[in-house]
């Protein structure tokens, strides 16, 4: 099953570059996805910009507790970071090569 959390912008760049693998939310024994998670039903977790609405999954981890407060840990995908890497150096190589006529 896959749980779904929202994410403000300024951590939601964070969460999806792998920055920061976990999102924390205060405890609560109603919430249904809460209760997914410490059941161990959770495989996945989708994050959501707040803002732009644009998603990403990971597979969940980690589910544990601390000061009332549920923390929710995922494997970054490294092979998607792989790839905006490797499209990011090609967009610079290419500005270079337009820049000294190569």
């Amino acid at each position: 099953m896959q749980v779904e959390f929202k994410s403000i912008p300024e951590y939601f760049i964070k969460e999806k570059s792998g920055r920061k693998s976990n999102t924390i939310r205060d405890y609560n024994s109603l919430d249904k996805r809460h209760k997914l998670l410490i059941e161990g039903r959770a495989e996945t977790i989708m994050i959501k910009n707040t803002e732009t609405k644009e998603t990403f999954v990971r597979k969940i981890t980690d589910v544990c507790f601390f000061k009332g407060m549920l923390v929710i840990s995922w494997k970054h995908n490294s092979q998607n970071h792989r790839e905006k890497s490797t499209a990011q150096n090609n967009i610079n190589k290419t500005k270079t090569e337009i820049n000294t006529g190569n």
